[in-house]
C-alpha cells in the first residue's frame, strides 16, 4: 500500500462522512416516504382503503416519529457501523436484518 498515514486517515474520514450522510438521509427523509408507502400498501392489501385518509391524517405523524425513535435507539448506529465497516457483500445482510426490525416497529405502530 502506497498511502501515507495522513492519506489513510483522510480516506477513512471521507468514508465515515459518506456513511453518515447516507444514514442521515435514509432516516430523516426516506423514512417519511417509507412510512407513507407502508401505510398505503398495508391499507390496500388489508382491504381498509376506505379508512386510508383517516389513517394518514391521524397515524402518519406518530408513525414517522416512531420510525425516528427506532432509528435513534439503535437502527441508525447499526446502519452507520455496517455502511462504514462491513464489506459490501455483508451490507445487504446487515441492512435486511435492520429492515426486519424497522418493519416490526412500524407494524406495531400501525396496528
Amino acid at each position: 500500500d502506497t498511502m501515507t498515514p495522513q492519506q489513510k486517515s483522510k480516506a477513512a474520514r471521507k468514508r465515515f462522512q459518506a456513511a453518515l450522510l447516507h444514514v442521515l438521509f435514509d432516516n430523516i427523509f426516506m423514512a417519511v416516504f417509507y412510512v407513507f408507502a407502508m401505510m398505503v400498501v398495508t391499507s390496500i392489501l388489508e382491504g381498509r382503503y376506505d379508512h386510508l385518509s383517516h389513517e394518514i391524517q391521524n397515524d402518519f405523524v406518530p408513525a414517522v416519529k416512531a420510525s425516528w425513535v427506532a432509528s435513534l435507539m439503535g437502527l441508525a448506529p447499526m446502519q452507520l457501523i455496517s455502511f462504514h465497516f462491513l464489506p459490501m457483500e455483508l451490507r445487504v445482510l446487515a441492512v435486511n436484518f435492520q429492515d426486519v426490525i424497522w418493519v416490526m416497529v412500524m407494524s406495531w405502530v400501525t396496528h
